[in-house]
């Protein structure tokens, strides 16, 4: 092994001879070059070869590279480089060969090559280098773009680029990107050609036998128009027709291409809702753009509109409707829109859902979005009418339960009407996920039926873990602040014997007795007590918290504070272990520890 790092080293001594005769290393740095090389060969020589030896080696070759040339510049010295620069680049793309042959399946050893490639100006190395990788990853439809990219950007070589493009479609057939890239760099490339006959003057070809008729094709689109066509013909999908449209808007000059994309959607999608969603939105003006005039032009809404209601007439489904009062919401938020416009539109929003309402085809995102809507136009009774109507369509959604409840508790109905009505809404969603309604229930309790509150917390304690654990300390929270300690004490000695509990349960008790004047530590240490054998196993802030007790209580005793480090090792394991010895250590040291 050391033979071979020997040679190596010797056959990079002439570089670094002429690097320090010319100044642009002293000999201190020049035997930091020579130990580091030293190491990396060695690494290299090993039985068991590492790419990151290899891309690490390059790397640090990389870095010399470069601060030869910031002391070329520094010094104005720019003569040597056959002997002192190129040798080195060369080393470099050895060892990116290398590690290509060895580890040819990673992407970002070729990739990085390029890069290196790119960085020294070889930019004919850059297009052989993406030919090589692409006869090993054929199969990555991002590289053929980025390889036809090179070629149309870097290398103004629209034949080239279009050749990657169709040897990775013959690939990859069914790759909407490598699709749509090809389309646009077919308009790009018509872009350039206008571009250059604006610049040389010439006119519009009459003659169709010109030598330059191959060009005045591509100017006019059609080679992008023909792309589109057996884009479409490979992937016959809506939105995939759908997704040619912002690229044709960037080309103004192109004409007939949008046209061409809608007479599709037209005839071959009318069964697929975003095809007349595609459609009615091509009347839609830019929502962040505000009108200069203030106002959009009607007949632009009312073909808007039109579009919409025979996609209704055509495809009744409620993706259908939901698009449609998307649609409307859009309008709704356009700036510079008179107080007329935004009257009717309103208007035609709510006989719209309420027409697909009467058809049992409105979701239940819209129906809540709808209740916002009436009770913002302070339609209350409405809103009550269409809530009962959306928690018989929807009788799983918290949403909607809430909404009726809020409606029910907002026009003071009888509260045993209101509680009916809970418990209504409680048997029917699923209760993992009821503490909202738990929630709105125990808020109007406290505003309406204060002395029943208490029965519903108890109620909801004992449901399910989601409901149970932040309702636990909710229920501390209230008995603290309206029986005061001694209730919190009550509640908090029957709740802890019931599980499931949870930290913030033990915190918020703890937090409560803290606050008593004189606080006792003897409750205060079973609080912690009781929290360290519920989750001592698990959570290093519980021992953390009881540490910091000992230290801080006037009658604590700092030197149980070693006691809880043992109990804790002995409890937990791990990651927490590790975690909690270097908490402990800061603690020790003064430092405030925040909890995780």
């Amino acid at each position: 092994m050391a033979e071979f790092v020997q040679k190596s080293l010797e056959e990079i001594l002439p570089e670094l001879e002429q690097m320090k005769r010319v100044k642009l290393f002293s000999q201190k740095e020049i035997k930091k070059i020579i130990k580091k090389t030293s190491d990396y060969e060695y690494k290299l020589r090993r039985k068991t070869k590492c790419k990151e030896d290899f891309l690490n080696y390059a790397q640090y070759e990389i870095t010399l590279l470069s601060l030869i040339k910031k002391r070329r510049a520094r010094l104005g010295y720019h003569f040597k480089k056959e002997e002192i620069d190129y040798p080195l680049i060369h080393r470099i793309h050895r060892l990116f060969r290398y590690c290509e042959q060895r580890f040819s399946e990673d992407v970002k050893v070729w990739l990085s090559h390029i890069e290196f490639c790119k960085k020294v100006n070889q930019r004919t190395s850059v297009g052989n280098m993406f030919t090589h990788m692409l006869q090993r990853h054929s199969g990555n439809p991002q590289l053929w773009i980025l390889a036809a990219k090179w070629e149309f950007e870097e290398e103004n070589s629209t034949e080239k680029a279009r050749e990657l493009l169709q040897r990775g479609l013959r690939f990859h057939p069914t790759t909407r990107k490598l699709w749509l890239e090809y389309y646009r760099m077919e308009l790009l490339a018509a872009e350039q050609v206008r571009k250059r006959r604006e610049v040389l003057g010439i006119e519009e070809l009459k003659d169709a036998n010109s030598s330059d008729a191959v060009d005045d094709v591509i100017m006019r689109g059609h080679v992008a128009l023909v792309v589109y066509r057996q884009a479409i013909e490979a992937i016959p999908d809506v939105n995939f027709c759908v997704s040619f449209l912002p690229i044709c808007k960037l080309f103004n000059y192109i004409h007939g291409h949008e046209e061409a994309i809608v007479k599709d959607l037209q005839e071959k999608f009318t069964d697929r809702e975003e095809s007349w969603d595609t459609l009615a939105q091509r009347h839609m003006p830019n929502p962040d753009q505000s009108q200069n005039d203030g106002a959009v032009p009607e007949t632009i809404e009312v073909e808007c509109w039109q579009t919409f209601e025979e996609a209704i007439e055509h495809l009744p489904t409620q993706k259908m409707w939901t698009l449609y009062a998307n649609t409307l919401y859009k309008w709704l938020r356009i700036e510079g829109s008179t107080s007329y416009q935004i009257e009717q539109r309103m208007q035609r929003l709510l006989e719209v859902l309420q027409r697909a309402a009467d058809s049992n085809l409105l979701s239940d995102t819209l129906y809540a979005q709808w209740l916002n809507l009436l009770e913002q136009t302070g339609q209350i009774g409405v809103a009550r009418k269409v809530a009962r109507h959306a928690v018989k369509m929807y009788p799983l959604s918290i949403a909607l339960w809430k909404h009726r409840l809020a409606l029910h508790i907002h026009c003071l109905d009888d509260p045993t009407d209101v509680r009916t009505l809970l418990d209504s809404a409680l048997s029917a969603v699923a209760e993992r996920e009821s503490f909202p309604l738990w929630m709105l229930g125990v808020e109007w309790c406290l505003a309406v039926q204060p002395n029943e509150t208490e029965d519903l917390l108890k109620a909801g304690v004992g449901k399910c873990r989601e409901v149970c654990v932040p309702l636990k300390e909710y229920y501390l929270e209230w008995a603290a602040m309206t029986g005061g300690v001694s209730k919190a004490r009550e509640v908090y000695s029957t709740q802890s014997k019931l599980r499931p509990l949870s930290v913030g349960f033990f915190t918020k008790y703890a937090a409560i007795e803290n606050a008593v004047p004189h606080s006792s530590i003897k409750r205060l240490r079973k609080v912690h007590e009781d929290a360290v054998r519920e989750f001592g196993d698990r959570d290093i802030d519980v021992w953390l918290e009881y540490v910091k007790l000992e230290g801080t209580h006037a009658h604590g005793n700092p030197s149980n504070s070693s006691k809880m480090y043992w109990r804790a090792k002995k409890a937990l394991d791990g990651k927490q272990l590790d975690d909690f010895i270097t908490a402990y250590s800061l603690l020790n040291m003064g430092h405030d520890v925040q909890s995780s």
